[in-house]
């Protein structure tokens, strides 16, 4: 069944990500193989997809690929005039700094992804979620770009925007402080 709505579509990947971190059989110590942690133990066939072997990790991977989206399934056309004509200049502001944030995080965390989890983990169904994340961060940190390239208009103000995490302090003490735990 499609899904409705981005709220949708980001609430069913977020479930599917703590769904998978969360997963009792990856965190519980396995006598059998010692005390390593199962989704890093070296898996020499972490490279093939198939035969699945963790039937429910690769449905939570198969339920995110369905709510997959693009940024040109959005029009904001409509956007833009309450950007216009809705707001005031105060909640411009504090918006345009909630996108200059979330343009940069998602970079972040597919900063993560790739020098954490997609090197470490081997299990090929959760390294499939893994670079389907990556895809939708990027496709999210896409959106909150072109949202700031179609509401500021003001070129200073925009490069400002899309530098945040060099720019705005309070953009850049959280990006350094995510970037400590890569």
């Amino acid at each position: 069944m499609p899904l409705s709505s981005f709220h949708d579509r980001f609430v069913t990947c977020t479930d599917v990500s703590s769904n998978i971190q969360n997963s009792t059989h990856f965190t519980t110590a396995n006598p059998q193989r010692g005390s390593m942690e199962p989704l890093l133990e070296p898996n020499p066939d972490r490279f093939v997809t198939f035969p699945i072997l963790h039937n429910d990790l690769w449905s939570m991977y198969k339920k995110a690929v369905a709510s997959f989206w693009t940024v040109e399934e959005v029009d904001l056309s409509k956007d833009l005039q309450d950007w216009d004509n809705a707001l005031n200049s105060d909640e411009r502001h504090f918006i345009s700094y909630v996108l200059a944030f979330f343009a940069a995080s998602d970079g972040i965390v597919v900063e993560n992804l790739v020098e954490r989890f997609a090197r470490e983990v081997q299990v090929t169904e959760v390294r499939c979620f893994y670079g389907f994340q990556m895809a939708i961060e990027n496709i999210h940190s896409e959106m909150y770009s072109l949202l700031i390239e179609t509401y500021i208009r003001d070129p200073e103000e925009k490069d400002t925007l899309f530098r945040a995490i060099e720019t705005l302090p309070c953009v850049k003490k959280k990006a350094d402080w995510a970037l400590d735990w890569i």
